[in-house]
This record gives C-alpha cells, sequence and structure tokens, in this order.
C-alpha cells in the first residue's frame, strides 16, 4: 500500500511538473549535449569529520532523455539511480530491489557523502528559469524544479573558476573548478574543490567518451577490476 501511495504522489507531482513547465519558460542548462559516459570520484570530509568517497558512472542519453548513474561506495553495492522526464528510481540488486522516488527524496545524501540525489538531476536534466538580464544577472541560474538547490551563481561564463550554491536548510556549497579539459569534443570541469558549511573535499572527471566507446575504457575496465583500493594513495584529506 505504501509502494502505491508513493507511485500516485509521484504521478502527481509530475503532473504539476508539467503544468507548471507550461505557465513558465524553462532554459536547460546542462554539461553534455550529446550521449556520453562521464567517470567521476568524489573524495570528502564529511559532516561527521570522517573520511568519504563515491565512484558515479554518469550515462547521459540525450535522445531518450533517460540518464543512469552507476552509484559505488565503499564496503556497500553498488546501485543505480535512473532518471528521466517522468520518474526517476532507484534499483539494486542485492538485496533486489527497486525504490521509486518522489521530489523531495532528491534532497537526500548518498551514502556518508555530501553528494545528493538532487545533484544527480541537475546534471541530467539541468532546468533552470529564463529570466531576462534586466531581472537577473546571466551568472545567476534559479532551479526550476530542483528541492535542494534553489540558486546557482557563476563568477564568468561559459567556464567559470567559481561556483556557489545556495539552498534548503540555508546551506551553502562553494565550487572552485581548478581545471578545465576537453575530453571527447567537450569542455568539462575536470578538477573541483567542494566545500560545505560543514563538509570539503574533491571532485574529478577522469574519463569522458561517447556512449560507445564503453567496452574500451581503460578506466572502468581497472574500477571494475580493483574497486576503490587501488586510488588509496590519492586521498587529499590532509590537504588545507
Amino acid at each position: 500500500m505504501k509502494f502505491v501511495r508513493t507511485l500516485i504522489q509521484s504521478a502527481l507531482l509530475t503532473a504539476t511538473f508539467a503544468v507548471t513547465a507550461h505557465a513558465q519558460e524553462l532554459c536547460t542548462h546542462s554539461l553534455l549535449d550529446q550521449d556520453m559516459i562521464v567517470n567521476m570520484e568524489g573524495w570528502f570530509i564529511n559532516a561527521q569529520h570522517s573520511r568519504a568517497r563515491i565512484d558515479i558512472e554518469w550515462r547521459h542519453h540525450e535522445v531518450s532523455k533517460r540518464d543512469t548513474f552507476f552509484i559505488h561506495l565503499p564496503n556497500t553495492p553498488s546501485y543505480k539511480y535512473i532518471t528521466d522526464s517522468t520518474s526517476r528510481y532507484i534499483e539494486k540488486d542485492s538485496p533486489k530491489m527497486k525504490r521509486q522516488m518522489a521530489m523531495h527524496h532528491l534532497k537526500e545524501e548518498i551514502g556518508n557523502t555530501p553528494v545528493r540525489y538532487d545533484d544527480l538531476e541537475l546534471l541530467a536534466r539541468g532546468l533552470f528559469m529564463c529570466k531576462d538580464s534586466s531581472v537577473q544577472k546571466p551568472t545567476i541560474f534559479s532551479t526550476a524544479f530542483s528541492q535542494m538547490w534553489w540558486s546557482i551563481a557563476s563568477d564568468t561564463l561559459p567556464q567559470p573558476h567559481l561556483v556557489t550554491m545556495r539552498g534548503a536548510f540555508r546551506e551553502k556549497r562553494e565550487m572552485r573548478i581548478d581545471s578545465w579539459k576537453e575530453l571527447s569534443g567537450v569542455f568539462l570541469p575536470t578538477l573541483v574543490t567542494v566545500a560545505g558549511m560543514d563538509y570539503r573535499g574533491k571532485f574529478w572527471i577522469r574519463s569522458a567518451y561517447p556512449v560507445e566507446d564503453l567496452n574500451r575504457d581503460p578506466l572502468r575496465e581497472n574500477l571494475l577490476k580493483f574497486g576503490h583500493d587501488y586510488r588509496a594513495s590519492l586521498w587529499i584529506g590532509n590537504e588545507k
């Protein structure tokens, strides 16, 4: 019965967003405009003052509008977060389960990391309010449907060095983009220093390539073979 109620709530939320989308002009700001796979890695000192890490393989499908995030956490079975224009859910194999995600679930942190499902949603879709430059600076973006983050401000465009996110619980996150690189024809922020009110860390983009090249990625082969342990020497917790 609880699962049925969740499905109904999700359907109602989707319908509400569809109506809202027609009532306002939306702008899409996405890192990717083609089908690609992006491998990311994050290392943090979290709110509990513990070391935390996460590996994410993001499969972006521009045409079908369906994105899959393969989430790898230490000592935890990997699982998938899947999102499209009408639904979002988590799939786990051990134990076998499928969890429908309502929009308010997007505020949840992933594991013991400061990464939230809303961060993945913004990567996949990136829907923002279109506002005239006389009303809002072009470097400030108001999110359309985000539950966690309400505004994202950058110091410059199109390749900012500093990005500030503000949202629920009066939370503020600053991201210093230390490196932009061209990967498979797309410029991506390959090294990002992240700091919140009670956490800090770094995010790397290790590789990015077209979907059809999946089986030829040596980084993915190493991840599948060795898991997280082979990168233990890369820990940045002592860095100021």
